[in-house]
């Protein structure tokens, strides 16, 4: 018997589930609801405050570029050679800037690789690897 079936037998449990499932997606998703920047935020250049929204985008940027370890004058000359539709992307997807990428998403993609080839060669050879139904 399948290990879903065992656990979904069981009513109070597979309501637990729906529930908890039905509540996750109802709650607001915090990430994708929470602004980028506020409509007026400080400038650390200039010490006032940024009204324009060139001017905000550069400064989330530029704050997002320090946090991953630029000197001042790095931020500046990035934000020096992007065009402000550029500087807008960026600025929209600060959160995602990252300095060196995700290690585990190419080790996943070898291993599910790996995984689905051996299947293929126990196939091959004869070994069942899947489970068939039985023929009448």
């Amino acid at each position: 018997m399948l290990c879903r079936e065992r656990l979904l037998r069981r009513r109070g449990l597979a309501l637990a589930l729906v529930a908890w499932g039905i509540l996750w997606l109802a709650l607001p998703r915090v990430a994708e609801t929470a602004p980028v920047g506020s409509g007026r935020t400080a400038d650390e250049a200039g010490g006032g405050l940024v009204s324009t929204p060139e001017a905000r985008d550069a400064a989330v940027v530029r704050e997002r570029l320090r946090e991953l370890g630029l000197s001042a004058a790095d931020a500046e000359a990035v934000l020096a050679r992007l065009s402000p539709e550029e500087r807008a992307e960026l600025a929209a997807r600060a959160p995602e800037l990252g300095v060196g990428g995700d290690v585990a998403a190419p080790l996943l993609a070898v291993a599910i690789i790996v995984g689905l080839l051996v299947i293929l060669f126990l196939e091959l050879i004869g070994r069942r690897v899947v489970s068939r139904p039985p023929t009448p």
